[in-house]
């Protein structure tokens, strides 16, 4: 049983996009492009009609290369250099920092302008500025491959190319593009990030014949083929301040510093403590990282959502083009990284990394692989301003659209043909009695359903509220439920005397869950028999929120019942007794990441009452939800899954 936690929060979506270079050098002219990329319409190319992917994201690369000569130098090329992954910059020598000064030259870089301007005139509304690596007059060897890396074993080459003396220059390069483009393109870049994976060992622009091949044989044989920078810790915050300095400067006060876009959760990590310690996060709005290898995406997502600043997966690219390896990180990255935007690398490109199969240093174009077609089920479907919600299992994304009313899960079945059960017990309408079920398909691999629709009425319904599918083997699906209006509580069907119509009404359940069932003491309050009220309550806590217990009455001879929920083994207890008029309204609950990998675990509670008087225990967290019991309601009790710990909490409510 698939449940999706519907008072979940995990970011309100910003939206799908793509980096343009490398693919737009080559084909940043085309209008059909745009369309499939930067658009929901159908579009003929090649020989199929496409679904567009509807990306709102499009993140502009600032080039590094030039052809001119400065006093007798030019721009060194590293002997691997693929000549289509060389960006054309904007600044030529650096003699003048006024952009309307030959010091310039914007006629350069044409066609990833024009994607770029293409994108925005079809609805893109986020736009990010990015460099790979400075203007090569400003790199240590004239290379903006990377750094000369002789004489040092190649995991340990981490010599940082950008002369110390142009720190402030790179500064002032990426600033006055921003300017430009807002005045001359029409284009307002959102945000700016200075460096590319700034940490990775890989940007080498030169090696001797003996270091290439043992270069080779460590695996480090695809050195020198793109623009890239190593930057060492201590010059990050030195680029960040001058960055923001620039961009003030120039009235861009509203945009902001991504950083560090680091190659792998690690580096992340590390680059964050670092930029912390030095005291210029409150610069950095945005963490970009790159999702390239595993990690430990839950810890990068708390140290920076604990900040207060957003996240986004900015880029990442494989190449199987069977869409397995991009379903599966797509799922791992909404289920422990939580950002709110994803951004693919290269869309066109051959070798089973580009959605389209394509060749950008000869200009083929060939058919859409398998791989966009997994995309779109998540691109089409999940859409800007939509909340991510808990989808409740790691191969499962959920999404709701409060204006629509929509409800969108995607599901990827990597095993056998199975049934998947959707509750939506803790939804005010479900879709059994409104308008149809919408499905998508797409088969993972070389052949097989594309984008197959179909839609069903009452026949795929298991009673009122659980609707089943049967998905096949290697399959990503996507569901649309319409006519979803969200609840905070569900109605229980009881015999119990004192409540009207013989309904008590249960929120959703908060925090996460476990192997045994939930506990619940309905039958409990049932078996009283007058309006109930809670007398006292107790908290327990330490780390999370330990026990539970409360009193419960119903004012006559009936002997109370209790509710007790978890351990009575924590740090610290408190507790609250009730006046005779006075009852539990509002609850606060506070949920996070258990250690160790054992899922959600509730970390706080309050207890609000009609009195205005409170009682807390637990640790705050910045995953956090309110209760209200409804008007003339109170809290009367509690359902939850529990160990020796609270995982998950829901309230249950009564009449006063």
């Amino acid at each position: 049983m698939v449940y999706i936690h519907m008072l979940s929060n995990w970011g309100t979506w910003d939206g799908w996009g793509t980096s343009l270079a490398w693919w737009a050098k080559r084909f940043g002219d085309r209008d059909d492009l745009a369309d499939v990329f930067f658009t929901l319409n159908s579009t003929q190319f090649s020989s199929e009609t496409l679904p567009g992917m509807g990306m709102t994201i499009a993140r502009y690369n600032a080039g590094a290369c030039s052809r001119n000569k400065i006093s007798g130098r030019s721009m060194v090329e590293s002997p691997n250099i693929v000549h289509s992954r060389q960006m054309e910059g904007f600044w030529l020598d650096g003699n003048d920092s006024d952009s309307s000064t030959a010091s310039w030259d914007w006629s350069v870089d044409a066609n990833q302008r024009a994607m770029l301007q293409k994108a925005r005139a079809r609805g893109a509304d986020r736009f990010e500025l990015f460099s790979n690596s400075p203007m090569w007059w400003m790199c240590q060897n004239d290379n903006p491959s990377g750094s000369n890396c002789l004489n040092v074993p190649i995991q340990h080459c981490n010599d940082e190319n950008l002369q110390p003396s142009y720190r402030q220059e790179h500064a002032v390069y990426l600033a006055t593009i921003a300017k430009y483009a807002r005045d001359n393109w029409g284009v307002a870049f959102e945000s700016v990030s200075l460096f590319n994976e700034p940490s990775s060992h890989t940007w080498i622009g030169y090696l001797n014949d003996f270091e290439a091949w043992v270069a080779a044989k460590a695996g480090y044989g695809n050195w020198g083929t793109q623009e890239g920078c190593h930057i060492n810790w201590d010059t990050m915050p030195v680029l960040i301040k001058a960055l923001r300095r620039e961009l003030n400067s120039r009235g861009l006060t509203g945009a902001l510093i991504a950083a560090a876009d680091e190659n792998s959760y690690r580096q992340a990590i590390d680059t964050w403590h670092v930029l912390d310690d030095a005291a210029v996060l409150g610069e950095v709005q945005r963490v970009n990282v790159h999702s390239y290898w595993d990690g430990q995406r839950d810890i990068l997502r708390d140290l920076v959502l604990g900040h207060g600043q957003k996240l986004w997966m900015s880029e990442y690219g494989d190449g199987d083009d069977t869409g397995h390896e991009l379903a599966k990180t797509l799922l791992l990255d909404f289920r422990w990284l939580r950002p709110t935007a994803w951004v693919y690398w290269q869309v066109l490109d051959k070798g089973g990394w580009g959605l389209i199969d394509a060749e950008n240093d000869n200009g083929r174009l060939g058919e859409a692989t398998q791989k966009y077609f997994v995309l779109l089920q998540f691109t089409r479907h999940i859409r800007p301003g939509m909340r991510i919600l808990d989808g409740g299992a790691e191969n499962v994304v959920a999404a709701y659209d409060s204006a629509a009313k929509r409800l969108v899960v995607v599901v990827a079945n990597w095993g056998s043909r199975q049934d998947f059960k959707f509750d939506l017990q803790r939804f005010a309408t479900s879709s059994a009695h409104g308008p149809p079920l919408r499905r998508w398909s797409t088969k993972m691999g070389r052949g097989g359903d594309r984008y197959a629709y179909s839609e069903f009425h009452e026949d795929p319904v298991f009673g009122d509220t659980v609707f089943v599918q049967n998905i096949d083997a290697n399959t990503v699906a996507t569901f649309e439920f319409d006519g979803i209006t969200t609840s905070d509580f569900y109605s229980i069907k009881v015999n119990a005397t004192w409540a009207p119509d013989g309904v008590l009404k249960q929120s959703d359940f908060y925090g996460g869950t476990n192997p045994r069932a939930a506990v619940s003491f309905v039958p409990s309050l049932v078996a009283l028999s007058g309006p109930v009220k809670i007398e006292k309550m107790w908290f327990r806590s330490g780390d999370r929120l330990d026990y539970i217990r409360l009193d419960i009455s119903d004012g006559g001879e009936t002997k109370p019942a209790h509710i007790y929920h978890g351990s009575d083994g924590g740090g610290h207890g408190v507790d609250m007794t009730l006046g005779s008029d006075e009852y539990w309204t509002e609850a606060e609950l506070c949920q996070g990441d258990r250690p160790n990998g054992w899922g959600t675990g509730i970390y706080y509670i309050k207890a609000m009452t009609s009195e205005g008087r409170s009682l807390e225990a637990g640790h705050k967290t910045r995953d956090c939800h309110t209760f209200k019991a409804p008007m003339r309601w109170q809290i009367v009790g509690t359902v939850a899954w529990e160990g020796r710990e609270i995982d998950g909490l829901s309230f249950v409510y009564g009449p006063r």
